[in-house]
């Protein structure tokens, strides 16, 4: 069987033996590609498997890295309340002692005064308090210490966890590499078995063309000459087969994802069908063919006069896929031989298979839906693992939630214990100043009392002093008396005098400064009518503006509106047109 060429074609060698040899070759190649197939299946579960693996020992080794730091910050934690135990009994003890000798030298400064210096008296405070002092300064040194090294092992934590996710972010470049390699050496040793059948078969026809890929292997094989159209086989068909009544039902529904003849971006297929075995072909039925469509729906259906002993003997349903060319021949895009032997066609079945080569094996309808009730036992156990999974997670991320709360519970208690210690210290250094400022009122309060002593005698002597001085002045004042009098009598004249003019000038000026206030208000009223009247321009302006701008948005939305309309009356042409060319077609 050869494809017929145009005319004045290139002569085709026969080949000597294509039924024998160079069918059994194909067989090998096909078996070696499904081989290999499934070899590159079992790699990549095998990488999925390793990749998940890799995943949980991330995840398991960030948990133990976290519940390592959790049980040193609660060893620290522990040790810190340890050492503020003696810290804050030892604190506690000079600062009772302090009260305690101050208040003995105050008592003993109240009673010698006058005699005992203060700073004598005071010397034994000040030594209590430095040593308080000096207390609290070890333990804030200590507890800076012991943050530091809090900080320091935080940070050797980070750096030996930032170490271990490099180690393993190389370990999974690594892999990512060699699985690289791995499928770079699959698609090689691919390369050379699907180059190494053409080769063969082109010893035996110098006109065969060879495809790209593997799918169309077999119709590479049964086509010659260099002007047949060839094309990769592609795509799937969605049938039905059904048998009662002594009639066998074939309802082709659609195809989907078929390859375009070459110099093409569409095709109009339509589907073939012969019953083997037909020596005289008189089983031959088709579709109608879809116009330019790599996806067709076709749903129609074939029925064959079958009855049940050539059913039982097994017959084979050979279904392929053509393109209608109208001024060249038709192009083949593929086909579908299944075996109806064993097969349940009682009841009507829908099934989605993947198209392959001319010349393919017959495929075995039972073992189809075996594989179909395989697969769908997969997915649901797929499906139930995923559900596991989810649930898993799902319980990791509230374990993870609790011990997060957990934590920050922890981290909230020992803050509170933190302040209250704070506050604590706070108050016992509030009480030590109060105690010292109390000390130093009384020293005050007594050195004011001398002081007050000391100013009444001074004040009492110059008393005595004033009252002499006074007697002789007053007398000197008597005698001055008369002649102040006389010198008032006439400073009084002149004083009336200038009051008289002040007021005068007073009143002119009153006069004077109300006549420049009501120029100024009448100036300020007319500024204030200026702005209002701009104002009022201004807003009539805008208002102008705005309507503008409304108007000249409704004519742009009438403009649209009116584009749009025309736009859609054109586009209504075109549809009606091309429904018209559409009928003329199917007339014709």
């Amino acid at each position: 069987t050869l494809n017929l060429q145009e005319k004045d074609s290139e002569p085709v060698n026969l080949p000597a033996k294509l039924d024998g040899a160079s069918l059994r070759e194909a067989a090998g190649a096909r078996a070696v590609a499904r081989e290999e197939m499934e070899y590159k299946e079992e790699v990549e579960e095998e990488e999925e498997e390793e990749r998940q693996r890799m995943e949980q020992d991330a995840e398991q080794q960030k948990e133990q890295e976290k519940q390592k730091r959790e049980e040193t910050e609660r060893k620290l934690v522990e040790e810190e309340e340890k050492k503020d135990v003696p810290a804050e009994e030892e604190q506690k003890k000079p600062e009772e002692e302090v009260p305690q000798a101050a208040s003995a030298e105050v008592e003993a400064a109240s009673e010698d005064m006058a005699t005992a210096p203060k700073q004598a008296d005071l010397e034994p405070v000040s030594t209590e308090q430095e040593q308080g002092q000096n207390a609290r300064e070890q333990q804030e040194q200590e507890q800076s210490v012991r943050e530091q090294q809090a900080k320091q092992e935080e940070e050797d934590s980070k750096q030996k966890l930032q170490e271990e996710e490099e180690e393993q972010r190389r370990k999974q470049e690594a892999d990512a590499q060699r699985r690289k390699e791995e499928q770079e050496e699959l698609a090689r040793q691919m390369a050379a078995a699907s180059a190494e059948i053409p080769e063969n078969m082109q010893k035996k026809a110098p006109g065969l063309r060879r495809t790209g890929s593997m799918s169309s292997l077999n119709s590479s094989i049964s086509t010659f000459g260099a002007a047949a159209s060839v094309v990769e086989v592609t795509g799937s068909i969605t049938l039905s087969v059904a048998y009662a009544k002594r009639k066998l039902q074939v309802h082709i529904d659609e195809c989907s994802g078929l390859s375009a003849p070459l110099k093409s971006s569409s095709a109009d297929p339509y589907v073939k069908t012969y019953l083997l075995p037909d020596p005289k072909k008189q089983s031959k039925k088709k579709t109608k063919h879809v116009s330019k469509s790599l996806s067709p729906r076709f749903n129609e259906t074939i029925t064959y006069k079958v009855t049940d002993e050539e059913m039982s003997a097994g017959r084979v349903l050979w279904v392929s896929v053509w393109d209608n060319a109208r001024l060249a021949a038709n192009t083949f895009l593929g086909e579908i031989r299944l075996n109806l032997a064993s097969a349940d066609l009682s009841v009507k079945k829908s099934r989605t298979i993947n198209l392959m080569g001319k010349e393919s094996e017959p495929v075995s309808l039972q073992l189809l839906d075996r594989e179909e009730a395989a697969s769908a036992l997969q997915q649901m156990q797929e499906e139930e693992a995923r559900k596991r999974e989810e649930e898993e997670h799902i319980a990791k991320e509230k374990e993870e939630e609790e011990a997060r709360m957990r934590r920050r519970k922890e981290e909230e208690k020992q803050q509170q214990l933190e302040e209250e210690e704070k506050q604590k210290r706070e108050e016992e250094e509030r009480q030590r100043k109060s105690e010292e400022e109390k000390q130093r009122a009384e020293e005050e309060e007594q050195r004011k009392l001398k002081e007050a002593e000391e100013r009444r005698k001074l004040e009492e002597e110059e008393q005595e002093r004033k009252e002499e001085e006074a007697e002789r002045h007053r007398k000197l004042e008597e005698e001055e008396m008369l002649k102040q009098q006389q010198a008032a009598e006439q400073k009084k004249e002149q004083e009336e005098e200038a009051e008289k003019k002040l007021k005068q000038e007073q009143e002119a000026e009153e006069q004077r400064k109300q006549q420049e206030e009501e120029e100024a208000e009448k100036q300020r009223r007319q500024q204030e009518e200026e702005e209002a009247e701009k104002q009022r321009k201004q807003q009539e302006e805008e208002a102008e503006k705005q309507r503008k701008l409304q108007e000249e948005e409704e004519a742009e939305k009438q403009r649209k509106l009116q584009e749009e309309e025309e736009a859609e009356k054109q586009h209504r042409q075109q549809e009606e047109e091309e429904a018209e060319k559409q009928r003329r077609q199917q007339e014709e």
